[in-house]
């Protein structure tokens, strides 16, 4: 999935969005052929959803080249597997990519945005299983 644009939520006290993904969900960041950012590029983006990647990570394309594009707010949540870059630098003074602005919806505690994905009804399976034979024995007092 690609963000090309600002997702701001016009309802900010009834609608909620949710975007899953696979894999990735990624925020656009062209360049040209020399590294440079080019003029289609999000400058201080603005994104109000709850994000989830079930496999990868959240990530900025290109997050490490060109000049900084300022800051990346974030109104949400965002769950993901690997905790992807959208900027370089340090501290707050950003060499390339954005400079971070998240801040949790705490809507979110007790709403779900339409057809998101239930973590407490998602289908989980069991991938190993082992018992330890005998039972170790737990003590608290001596002699055990």
């Amino acid at each position: 999935m690609v963000i090309n644009g600002n997702i701001i939520n016009n309802a900010p006290t009834s609608g909620l969005l949710g975007l899953v993904a696979q894999n990735f969900i990624r925020l656009y960041h062209n360049i040209n052929s020399a590294g440079d950012n080019t003029v289609d590029d999000l400058t201080d983006p603005h994104i109000d959803a709850a994000l989830l990647t079930v496999a990868h990570s959240f990530i900025v394309d290109n997050y490490d080249q060109g000049d900084p594009l300022g800051t990346l707010t974030i109104t949400g949540s965002i769950a993901q597997l690997f905790r992807g870059a959208v900027g370089t630098g340090s501290g707050k003074t950003m060499s390339t990519g954005y400079s971070k602005n998240y801040a949790y919806d705490d809507r979110l505690k007790s709403l779900s945005p339409p057809d998101f994905l239930d973590p407490v009804q998602a289908s989980w399976r069991l991938q190993t299983y082992q018992e330890q034979s005998p039972a170790t024995q737990y003590c608290t007092a001596a002699p055990c």
